[in-house]
């Protein structure tokens, strides 16, 4: 039986990310129809994240979308973890997960050789924004003198172009965090582990 497209009720924004000298941003790119529903269980989207809510939207096939862009539906961000095309290859079901992104900002001071002395020297530092997605990793305790510190742990999930380095620091919501492990062997994105201490 042929498939009813009456279904694809849902309009849903495609977005693409673009680089850019101050950052990289999502920007809709097209509009298209889909037929959505929810999944029981979660998206592990993040290889060591917590899992979040997953949505399933069947749409007419879109040969350039790839798991490097991102969908918006209503005011939902999806982040798409799986592109399967159906047996006919009119279609294909798009899995993803429903996230919240945050926006974040690294400063870093562009490195510059001293052709005098020829050596380097730290010249002006530089903004770089990006969106990113969060997920929660773990909170352990941490016993130390004179007080106890919370240390809290978070999966930051990025883009594949943003590069970030163990040790730098990041402004995320009014609050900084560093950057501790990055794990950026995956195709379509990096993941990053970013601390934040406090005193418990």
């Amino acid at each position: 039986m042929a498939y009813n497209a009456g279904r694809m009720r849902s309009h849903v924004v495609i977005l693409r990310i673009v680089n850019e000298d101050t950052g990289c941003r999502w920007i809709p790119c097209a509009v298209i129809r889909a037929e959505v529903t929810y999944p029981n269980g979660s998206n592990l989207f993040s290889k060591i994240g917590l899992g979040v809510r997953s949505i399933r939207l069947k749409i007419r096939a879109q040969p350039d979308l790839t798991l490097h862009d991102a969908l918006m539906l209503d005011d939902q961000h999806l982040f798409i973890t799986k592109i399967t095309p159906e047996p006919d290859r009119m279609y294909c079901i798009v899995d993803a997960a429903v996230i919240s992104p945050v926006s974040c900002c690294v400063s870093r001071k562009t490195v510059e050789t001293d052709s005098r002395h020829n050596r380097p020297t730290l010249s002006q530092t530089s903004a770089y924004t990006f969106p990113a997605c969060l997920t929660e990793k773990y909170v352990r305790l941490h016993e130390a003198e004179p007080q106890d510190t919370t240390e809290t742990v978070y999966v930051l999930v990025t883009p594949k172009i943003v590069a970030l380095r163990a040790g730098e620091v990041l402004t995320m919501q009014g609050e900084s965090w560093c950057v501790q492990i990055g794990h950026t062997l995956d195709l379509y994105k990096n993941e990053y582990e970013i601390i934040r201490k406090e005193d418990a």
